[in-house]
């Protein structure tokens, strides 16, 4: 008697503890921001145009809300970061300096839901000497960081400028004569 006693005390414990965790797990997933890069090739001169697209994904089972003007330098939400083989940071001859419009923030087209596996993406075009001072291997990352404050979003878990940046992974892109 007592071991089916403690058989049915386990299993009401067992059954109790999945769901909290299942739900515990699900809340850690709902707001999910990636960012990734991609350039049109892998191999410049110095005399080519450089084409970068970035794009800022909903990888959560949630909706997510992000501001929707993808701005570039630190107050308009994307910077890049280029590095050299010896992994030295590159200095960008162009000042990325985009301010995000302080009215846009109290219009509601200004924001963006992103469903699940959804994104927002831009392009950037430039001079290959633009971002790079020289002929080499060099390495490209994009990092997102809402310019927007918590207390001025809109929309369904609004990603603010409260949450960590989000960096894509590096791309390497070689550049010759």
């Amino acid at each position: 008697m007592k071991l089916r006693a403690m058989a049915l005390a386990l299993t009401c414990n067992f059954c109790f503890l999945v769901p909290l965790f299942s739900w515990s797990s699900s809340d850690k997933d709902k707001a999910m921001l990636t960012v990734s890069i991609d350039s049109d090739r892998r191999e410049y001169t110095l005399t080519q145009e450089v084409r970068l697209d970035v794009r800022v994904t909903n990888c959560g089972t949630e909706p997510l809300t992000i501001y929707g003007h993808l701005l570039w330098g630190d107050a308009g939400g994307l910077t890049l970061h280029i590095t050299d083989e010896s992994n030295k940071e590159i200095v960008s001859k162009l000042l990325d300096d985009d301010l995000l419009i302080p009215s846009t923030l109290l219009n509601r087209n200004s924001f963006v839901v992103l469903l699940p596996n959804h994104f927002l993406g831009t392009t950037r075009v430039g001079r290959t000497t633009d971002f790079f001072e020289k002929p080499g291997t060099y390495f490209i990352r994009a990092e997102y960081r809402s310019p927007v404050p918590s207390k001025f979003g809109q929309g369904p878990n609004f990603w603010s400028f409260d949450q960590p940046p989000v960096s894509s992974k590096p791309i390497q892109v070689h550049v010759s004569r």
